[in-house]
């Protein structure tokens, strides 16, 4: 342990009540996994913190930014570390190096405006993953000194277990603490992930995992869904998860698009079996040739939400994209590849977008966002449909996969490309995977399921498409990454 004399950093030459009092730091305990330890300070007016911030020092030949995190008073109080008046406080630090030592540089700020700095060595053990994954990265073109890049970490969403954050180095920086059961449904949201699992038809919990790794759970509440299925996106004001459910006996599968409150309560919900046999009906269809209940005809894997024009999109893997209006939810247009079985359908063709010539129709699309510039961004794998009735078209395949950006013009029902990224047309994920890209215009592809589904390939691209790093882990179908997210561990504020 060791005292230091708080140094004031006031705006005169008055002294606070801060700079007078001295600060204890102790020893570090071992926090929940390798990349977390909990620091522990002692004075006296501890109770007075505003803030504490931490600085994980990168190792020589870095190219990534330091772990920069700032935890304010309403966060550590959130969390059980701060008490008002108490004269001990425990600081998570998180994002550490395993196997090794840490130089983590602290700051901590109190409510007169007064500041104390001092530097910190935690050693932290090695990290072994027990799935034999995550701690197998293999650096096929690694980032160099001078790579511009809009971001510098970034999280895979395990099928099977915990997310897992790196840095752009191909460092392992944090891995969440089992259970955590399929946390690919889940989305990294105010600082930690959200994450929707299932207790195979009994429940179903909406649980918070912080970056200290302490997590909660809320009941969802929502019969007759049976289970979360893959991914949960931003909603309007909650979360858009995706559900099968049962009613009388008969499954719904991949069918269920819920709004949800971190509490697990459903705000909204689009069943997009009812609203596409209601409007194949209303326009002279027979739905039952198309909608068919028990069967996985529609297989939706991601949705957004549009604030452009308070729209939902989802994306059905086995047909097309489908935007519906939020309120009212009457389809706005469909777009995809015209030789599947949905455009033999004069109702659904009645509200296809065109493509622009030169253009690539998303075939089994996966990873669908709004781009920082407003357009619509996706993984397009270019594999066909699995589950259309026998002796219907299953729609086009390519051997390669591609990240596409599209403008859409409702009024002119038409869509056109305006770029893509396919990697000289070298890989091919036919499942998952997913594109994100940040203000910059730098952009974080997922291959999810590449190498005949054996590896996941993480991939960062600078603003002119020019690949910056390439990593590669192995995986079995796509659990090892069903989706990848940008984690800004590099300026992180807890709140």
């Amino acid at each position: 342990m060791f005292s230091l004399l708080l140094a004031g950093c006031m705006g005169d030459d008055s002294p606070s009540d801060a700079e007078e009092s001295r600060l204890s730091v102790g020893p570090a305990v071992a926090g929940a996994s390798p990349f977390i330890q909990l620091v522990e300070f002692n004075g006296e007016n501890l109770g007075r913190i505003s803030y504490v911030n931490f600085t994980v020092q990168a190792k020589s030949g870095s190219v990534s930014k330091p772990v920069n995190v700032t935890q304010y008073r309403s966060y550590l109080e959130r969390q059980g570390y701060l008490v008002s008046n108490s004269t001990t406080v425990k600081i998570p630090v998180f994002g550490l190096y395993s196997g090794g030592s840490n130089t983590v540089k602290f700051e901590v700020g109190f409510e007169d405006g007064s500041h104390l700095s001092f530097s910190k060595e935690l050693t932290s053990p090695t990290y072994v993953d027990p799935a034999a994954i995550y701690d197998r990265l293999r650096v096929l073109k690694a980032r160099v000194a001078n790579d511009k890049i809009g971001f510098d970490f970034f999280a895979l969403q395990s099928g099977s277990g915990t997310p897992a954050i790196y840095d752009t180095d191909g460092q392992l920086r944090w891995v969440g603490v089992p259970p955590v059961l399929n946390a690919a449904h889940s989305l990294f949201v105010n600082g930690g992930f959200v994450i929707g699992g299932s207790d195979g038809d009994v429940s179903m919990m909406l649980t918070r995992l912080e970056l200290d790794g302490t997590s909660n759970s809320k009941l969802v509440v929502a019969p007759p869904y049976i289970g979360f299925h893959h991914n949960l996106d931003l909603g309007k004001t909650g979360y858009l998860g995706e559900f099968d459910a049962r009613i009388n006996g008969v499954d719904y599968i991949e069918t269920i698009l819920a709004e949800l409150t971190d509490e697990g309560h459903v705000l909204t919900e689009w069943d997009f079996g009812k609203i596409i046999a209601d409007f194949m009906t209303k326009n002279g269809d027979d739905p039952s040739k198309f909608v068919r209940p028990g069967v996985d005809w529609f297989h939706m894997n991601a949705a957004l939400y549009d604030p452009q024009d308070d729209s939902v999109v989802a994306s059905s893997r086995e047909n097309f994209l489908i935007k519906v209006d939020y309120k009212t939810k009457e389809i706005v247009w469909i777009f995809g590849d015209p030789s599947k079985y949905w455009y033999t359908f004069p109702s659904l063709r009645s509200k296809a977008l065109t493509l622009a010539p030169g253009g690539l129709y998303p075939i089994g699309q996966h990873g669908i966002t709004i781009s920082p510039d407003k357009k619509l961004l996706l993984f397009n794998n270019g594999y066909q449909s699995f589950q259309q009735p026998a002796g219907a078209p299953q729609g086009d395949s390519r051997n390669y996969s591609a990240v596409v950006a599209y403008t859409i013009d409702a009024a002119g029902k038409t869509a056109t490309e305006n770029w893509r990224f396919d990697y000289n047309k070298s890989i091919f994920a036919d499942i998952c995977s997913n594109p994100q890209q940040t203000p910059d215009g730098s952009i974080l592809v997922n291959y999810a399921s590449a190498s005949g589904r054996t590896t996941s390939r993480q991939v960062g691209l600078n603003p002119q498409h020019q690949v910056v790093f390439d990593f590669e882990l192995p995986t079995t179908l796509c659990q090892t990454s069903y989706h990848s997210t940008v984690v800004p561990l590099e300026a992180l504020n807890l709140r």
